[in-house]
């Protein structure tokens, strides 16, 4: 079903940019654009679907976006736009010096939570640059389609994005090409002043949003990051059932202009 949807939601990207394409034309672009691989039948089968859901209309043996579904849509996304401009829809606005903490059972469930909380941060701090720091690239690794869109979407609404890795291992250099890609500004080094391991934090204006992961989950990533050399002997899949180990994961969102300012300019160094 995951697999189904990927698809489903590369066949609407794809049109929304390029009107006009074959089955196989679209097949072609969904995998060179947005790396989801399919088959030409399977493509057949979702357009098919789509056009019974009038999603996709289909003149002269060409597809586009069907405009009803698209007005449909600008509709919804007014309306999004209209009940989550205002801070309050968030809930997350806090006063300077207060915190607020969230949990989950997986690092895999809470990243949703990451994701979700940063990103109505950027809606609250708008036009403010992002300084991140990982220990490791984690997620990129791990959960590398969802990561990779929610760097894709980042990018769009922050000016500049100083992002460090706190070690310069082969996986770590491997992770960071791939955050490179997005077009940010990646640096892997040692000896930074934050953990060398299970750590992530992002710093947008005031607030910074931080994890520490549990011990045992830390040491399993670990032994990933010191041990592969090459990209023959990394086991994404198995890198990946890290992301499934239950544990108790914490969230940490602090509002602190005093301490973000001192955490920017400690990432800041590193580029220069």
């Amino acid at each position: 079903m995951l697999f189904h949807k990927k698809s489903y939601d590369a066949i609407i990207k794809v049109l929304a940019i390029q009107p006009g394409l074959s089955a196989r034309q679209i097949w072609e672009q969904i995998d060179k654009k947005y790396r989801v691989v399919t088959s030409l039948a399977n493509v057949y089968k979702l357009t098919a679907e789509m056009l019974d859901k009038q999603v996709v209309v289909k003149i002269g043996g060409v597809f586009s976006l069907h405009t009803t579904w698209m007005m449909e849509l600008k509709q919804l996304s007014t309306n999004i736009q209209k009940v989550y401009e205002h801070p309050e829809a968030f809930n997350i606005s806090l006063c300077d010096g207060e915190q607020q903490k969230f949990h989950a059972p997986t690092l895999m469930s809470l990243d949703p939570i990451r994701n979700d909380i940063f990103s109505s941060l950027v809606l609250l701090c708008p036009k403010q640059d992002w300084y991140y720091y990982k220990s490791h690239p984690y997620h990129i690794l791990g959960v590398p389609q969802t990561e990779k869109s929610f760097l894709d979407s980042m990018a769009k609404y922050i000016p500049t994005t100083y992002y460090l890795i706190g070690n310069d291992n082969f996986l770590d250099k491997y992770g960071a090409s791939f955050i490179t890609m997005n077009g940010y500004n990646v640096c892997t080094a040692t000896n930074t002043p934050f953990l060398e391991k299970g750590y992530c934090v992002s710093i947008l204006g005031d607030y910074i949003l931080e994890i520490v992961f549990p011990e045992i989950v830390t040491e399993y990533f670990a032994i990933f990051f010191s041990t592969v050399k090459s990209e023959q002997n990394f086991n994404s899949a198995m890198y990946q059932k890290l992301f499934t180990i239950k544990d108790k994961f914490t969230l940490r969102l602090t509002r602190s202009q005093k301490d973000a300012i001192k955490m920017k300019q400690k990432i800041k160094k590193f580029f220069g």
